[in-house]
């Protein structure tokens, strides 16, 4: 019997992540106006990367955990929940003070770096740990 990778909870999980990128993006262009800032371009790419995590891991949650099994999926969510905390948090605390694009940058690289480090070896191992009844 094949079991659906893309389910209802997908479908949900789908449509909060882009609910979340409008918010986010709202938030850019509304609230902060960083259209004419040196922060505007890193800000929106950092942001995108992370939102594209976000719904790369919770939309795919039924196929990701299928195939990596729940602990090494729970792993990887606790990651990206991580990593979303530290780059949001800076994000807001950028935008109400005078930082540098270059520091800006940076602390996002070193981010994503830390993200990648713990998320990269959760996906690489826990590939073929989850349930193989797909024959």
């Amino acid at each position: 019997m094949h079991k659906k990778s893309f389910t209802r909870g997908s479908a949900v999980a789908l449509f909060l992540s882009l609910f979340l990128t409008g918010i986010v993006l709202f938030w850019i262009f509304a609230i902060c106006r960083l259209q004419g800032s040196a922060l505007f371009v890193p800000a929106l790419l950092f942001v995108l990367i992370n939102l594209a995590a976000i719904t790369f891991v919770s939309a795919g949650g039924s196929w990701l955990s299928g195939k990596m099994g729940i602990a090494f999926y729970g792993g990887l969510c606790t990651a990206t929940i991580f990593y979303t905390l530290a780059q949001f948090i800076h994000f807001i605390v950028a935008v109400n003070t005078v930082m540098s694009v270059e520091g800006y940058v940076l602390y996002h690289l070193i981010v994503l770096f830390l993200y990648l480090l713990i998320a990269l070896p959760i996906g690489i191992f826990g590939v073929g740990r989850g349930n193989t009844n797909s024959h």
